[in-house]
């Protein structure tokens, strides 16, 4: 029953259209636009810069081949030293990514992973090193040759969760393996 009711209804509705006499066009969607995201919970994330002031206190970057095969270079920080400098608000360092102009970032672990929050603690006026808090986990630069200068980049969340970064490109052209195997330390 409720099947002859449909195909009754859809037949009549053709014919209806057949019969107007004058052909229409085609109907036209507004293309598909996702609704901005909605926080779900929880205060809104304050605006403006980061209060916190973050600055490179020490970077060193060693240099050595990625076995097996060796035919990839790794730059990876080792020593990657932060500091806090307001005194007044401390950070949570989000990200820590490591490239060269024509490498790549890549990472060890899957707490280094893009995107994930490393959630490094540094208190007001401190300074930490983070490459022995990371150990094998930090960020590291693989690229198929030497290279010229590698870039360090760290994303931060203030205590109010404002978000800030800091950048700091190394000269590394003077470190060089050559052919040899090893590791030796990039100042």
């Amino acid at each position: 029953m409720r099947c002859t009711l449909a195909l009754s209804l859809l037949a009549s509705l053709l014919c209806a259209a057949c019969s107007s006499g004058s052909p229409t066009a085609p109907t036209v969607l507004p293309p598909f636009v996702p609704a901005p995201a909605t926080p779900t919970g929880g205060p809104p994330m304050p605006g403006g810069p980061a209060a916190s002031s973050l600055v490179f206190s020490a970077v060193t970057v060693s240099l050595s081949r990625r076995p097996p095969s060796d035919d990839w270079f790794l730059y990876s920080p080792e020593t990657l030293a932060i500091t806090e400098t307001t005194g007044r608000t401390g950070l949570t360092v989000q990200t820590i990514r490591v490239f060269t102009p024509s490498g790549m970032n890549s990472f060890d672990c899957p707490s280094s992973n893009e995107g994930q929050v490393l959630g490094l603690r540094v208190e007001p006026g401190q300074t930490s090193n983070l490459s022995p808090r990371l150990g094998y986990c930090m960020p590291y630069a693989i690229t198929r040759s030497e290279e010229s200068q590698v870039t360090v980049h760290v994303a931060f969340a203030d205590d109010d969760g404002r978000l800030g970064a800091i950048q700091r490109i190394i000269d590394v052209s003077g470190c060089t393996l050559g052919r040899k195997p090893g590791l030796i330390t990039c100042h």
